[in-house]
């Protein structure tokens, strides 16, 4: 078997879990079908985990008012209207502004902490388990593709290095 060096495509799509296609359609400013599916999927799994607070919330506010145990029922107003927060911005995230596609080349810099890395290139910022951040090489050029996860965080789709550094560019 042939070891991968660190930044072969190989490894870096093993490790960013990404398929030439996806990287394809990524380079073409689009989502392949497969990460389309993913993302779809991560939403609605998104929508189910946020029933289990709201449930629990609405059980405590039975409780605290119903059987009079009034220190319930704080806690289950709280659980109730932190579900409908996230819920509402889940609800009106807006799928086609999640599944936009970004690209940034230049340079990378690493910062590898013990539970987390940090990526920057260009001023802009990625945060990465440890095993994908061990995965670039400090100093050398890629291009990254990537989408605003929520608009909260970058969220890399997939990354190619650069054979020679290219000069900064942002779409």
């Amino acid at each position: 078997m042939v070891e991968k060096s660190k930044s072969s495509p190989e490894h870096l799509m093993e490790v960013f879990d990404f398929t030439p296609e996806d990287l394809e359609a990524n380079a073409a400013g689009t989502l392949s079908e497969r990460e389309q599916l993913k993302l779809i999927n991560e939403q609605k799994l998104h929508r189910v985990l946020l029933l289990f607070p709201l449930i629990t919330g609405i059980s405590l506010l039975a409780i605290g008012l119903f059987d009079g145990v009034y220190l319930l029922f704080c806690p289950g107003l709280f659980a109730v209207m932190l579900s409908l927060l996230f819920g509402l911005a889940l609800v009106y995230q807006d799928i086609s502004a999640m599944s936009k596609v970004y690209s940034i080349c230049g340079t990378v810099m690493l910062k590898n902490y013990e539970e987390i890395s940090h990526l920057y290139i260009n001023h802009v910022e990625f945060t990465l388990t440890p095993n994908k951040g061990h995965a670039l090489v400090d100093g050398e050029a890629y291009c990254i593709y990537y989408t605003k996860y929520m608009g909260l965080s970058n969220r890399i789709l997939s990354i190619q290095q650069l054979s020679k550094p290219k000069e900064a560019f942002f779409e």
